[in-house]
């Protein structure tokens, strides 16, 4: 009896104390485990994970916009010499080759007697050997030529009397345009045009002033029959 009393009153309060101080240890080992930093190799796995998952957006993004920069096709609108105002279709093909039809024009203006304008068309070839914003171009097309002007004669009274100048032209030129992957498009270019054909055709009588005549036929030859640079300050638009 003495025996099993012993044993009731000292092991199982000793075999119960140690299982308590064991769950314990346990329990703040887990605990430490928990508050521990993410391993090394793991660490570099999510690392290396997030940079291929990051490569491979750009590798996206980088395709669609290589893929959309296939054929681009838009306008442009200019500002330049010798046509003032020029309107432009282009397509623009691997961007290696630019095809383009243009519309350029100058107002009617006047300058005391003298009143000019002229429009012309041309199409338009532009190379870009560099795949970049260089290009060498080439525009051949028609302008057409006006003056005017109006005098007073003795007896006859006034007189508005004309000069028409046509031309079939080459124009080569180099420049620069900046497409973005917006499709906004920057450019400039200079050259030189060259007829190749050319008419001209006055209603201008006998008796006109020196003065008036070499003014009609000084203009229409100076833009329609002779080799002027040309230079486009400006060019922007979209290509989509």
């Amino acid at each position: 009896m003495r025996s099993r009393s012993f044993v009731q009153s000292w092991l199982v309060p000793t075999l119960l104390t140690l299982g308590m101080v064991t769950s314990a240890r346990q329990a703040h080992a887990a605990i430490e485990a928990a508050d521990e930093p993410t391993p090394r190799a793991y660490r570099d796995v999510r690392a290396e994970d997030v940079r291929s998952d990051q490569t491979s957006s750009e590798s996206s993004d980088r395709t669609a916009w290589e893929d959309h920069d296939h054929v681009r096709v838009g306008a442009l609108l200019g500002l330049g010499f010798p046509r003032p105002f020029a309107l432009q279709g282009l397509a623009k093909i691997e961007r290696a080759v630019g095809l383009g039809v243009e519309v350029g024009m100058m107002p009617p203006i006047k300058i005391g007697v003298l009143e000019g304008s002229f429009w012309g068309v041309a199409g338009d070839l532009r190379i870009f050997p560099f795949r970049g914003a260089f290009f060498l171009g080439l525009r051949a097309g028609y302008q057409r030529m006006k003056a005017t002007a109006s005098t007073d004669l003795p007896i006859v009274g006034t007189l508005s009397e004309s000069a028409v100048a046509e031309t079939w032209f080459v124009n080569p030129r180099l420049g620069f345009l900046w497409t973005f992957e917006s499709g906004l498009s920057v450019g400039l270019d200079v050259g030189v045009q060259v007829p190749i054909q050319k008419s001209f055709v006055d209603t201008l009588p006998e008796g006109l002033p020196a003065d008036v005549r070499s003014s009609l036929t000084g203009v229409a030859n100076t833009f329609g029959q002779s080799v002027v640079p040309t230079v486009d300050l400006l060019r922007i638009g979209f290509l989509f």
